[in-house]
């Protein structure tokens, strides 16, 4: 590898993690315990030195989840633990905000059944969103507007709930993010364009009975 090969790959993840730090600090700040993450790479580079090849970790996108369901009265049910991957779209939607063509719009986590399963809402999709997010839609006139997006450290972490309104089960979860032009900030009713972030499928579906409590928090961090 070139120098001036090397100095491009190093000049671009310094601006990708401007553009991190830039998006954590406009949330607000969340006080928690620390929670063990695994790792899903972005990239790394690769640098020939004298001594031979050194690794120069690159960025990369820490995801984990963790579903809890609850009874009526308030006893745990359920508890899961998993790990998701980034998207496509998602790094894609990280290099436009990076590259200055959208700004940062609303979160949305999704909650899908398996093919041929029975959904948990009165919908295909559940959605669960950020209050002052009011898009329009089918998916949205079921969904729960209780969201919560903070930042704790390097981390962002989403947060909110979601009550069965019939027995079902949920396979697929997803997080998305909406975007905005460029020059339209989110406080301006920017309902933004929702591309999937990071979306995984359990390793067999959660069963919900209806009245259920389904909570989520997700917890993305950049390192």
């Amino acid at each position: 590898m070139t120098l001036r090969h090397w100095l491009i790959g190093v000049g671009t993840l310094a601006a990708l993690s401007t553009l991190l730090v830039a998006l954590l600090v406009e949330l607000p700040s969340r006080r928690g315990d620390p929670v063990t993450h695994l790792p899903a790479a972005i990239g790394r580079n690769v640098r020939a030195g004298g001594g031979g090849a050194t690794a120069l970790e690159g960025i990369e996108v820490h995801g984990h989840w963790v579903l809890k369901v609850r009874n009526p009265d308030g006893t745990l049910a359920a508890f899961r633990e998993l790990d998701n991957a980034l998207e496509p779209t998602g790094a894609e939607t990280l290099a436009r905000l990076l590259g200055g063509e959208r700004s940062l719009g609303f979160w949305e986590v999704r909650l899908e059944p398996s093919v041929g399963g029975e959904s948990i809402c009165d919908n295909p999709v559940c959605v669960i969103t950020e209050s002052e997010n009011t898009s329009e839609g089918p998916l949205y006139a079921t969904a729960s507007h209780n969201l919560s997006v903070t930042r704790s450290g390097s981390e962002v972490v989403l947060e909110g709930s979601t009550t069965a309104s019939r027995d079902g089960e949920v396979a697929v979860v997803t997080t998305m993010v909406g975007t905005c032009e460029a020059t339209v900030s989110r406080t301006n009713s920017c309902l933004g364009d929702g591309v999937a972030f990071t979306k995984t499928r359990l390793e067999g579906p959660e069963a919900l009975i209806n009245g259920q409590t389904l909570s989520v928090t997700v917890t993305i961090s950049f390192l």
